[in-house]
């Protein structure tokens, strides 16, 4: 893929995983063309990559829409986490960067600590981009490519569910849940950390699929 090819995905992505395109609306070409000042060709190349990784569909006769976020489609999301990664960490334990989990449990104690900002939008993504390293530390130890495939287009479903639950994402939560699992790679404690992990990603689930069936969003159930 040319540059030019990769930034016009790459921005069309971001505006799909942050919800700026909402999840279910149809989008048209013509709009990208006038938005991003591009000709078709590399438009229409970028739409279909995004339609392998499984965030565009083409409906005949209706157009191209975004993938729609469902109860079914985030449960089995979150399924698929709690199969993975929690594998990846039993079995590729040995390559773990502790190093770089001392760091981000570092990054997150302090943020803990500030009080004072905890309601802002910039706390909160602070927390988002912190939870997204953590889950990368752990998938960056397994070098099996069809597995990181699979882990990316899942990262990618679970930040577009956590932009839609917002302040309801337990951003505080889930970081002590972080913490617990790092101290436990610290202590070269396997069990407890994967443990730890399966805890973590099913207390998410819960979460926002409770949240998500509560807000006023045309969302299908299955």
């Amino acid at each position: 893929m040319s540059l030019l090819k990769e930034q016009i995905y790459r921005e069309i992505k971001n505006r799909i995983i942050t919800c700026e395109l909402k999840p279910g609306t149809f989008i048209r070409e013509t709009d990208f063309e006038r938005d991003l000042k591009v000709s078709r060709t590399p438009l229409r190349e970028a739409f279909n990559k995004l339609e392998e990784e499984g965030l565009l569909k083409v409906i005949s006769k209706k157009g191209v829409q975004v993938k729609s976020l469902s109860l079914m489609s985030i449960a089995h999301t979150y399924e698929a986490r709690l199969l993975l990664e929690p594998f990846i960490l039993n079995n590729y334990w040995d390559v773990i960067d502790v190093m770089a989990m001392q760091d981000l449990k570092n990054k997150m104690l302090s943020l803990i600590e500030q009080k004072s900002s905890r309601s802002s939008n910039q706390y909160i993504q602070a927390f988002f981009k912190l939870d997204n390293q953590f889950h990368r530390l752990i998938c960056n130890s397994c070098n099996n490519e069809y597995l990181n495939k699979v882990l990316q287009e899942i990262d990618d479903e679970v930040e577009r569910v956590r932009m839609q639950l917002g302040h309801n994402s337990r951003y505080m939560e889930s970081a002590r849940e972080h913490i617990a699992v790092i101290t436990a790679i610290q202590d070269n404690n396997k069990k407890e950390a994967v443990a730890a992990l399966v805890k973590h990603i099913k207390n998410s689930q819960n979460v926002a699929l409770r949240s998500i069936s509560h807000q006023d969003i045309d969302y299908k159930t299955f």
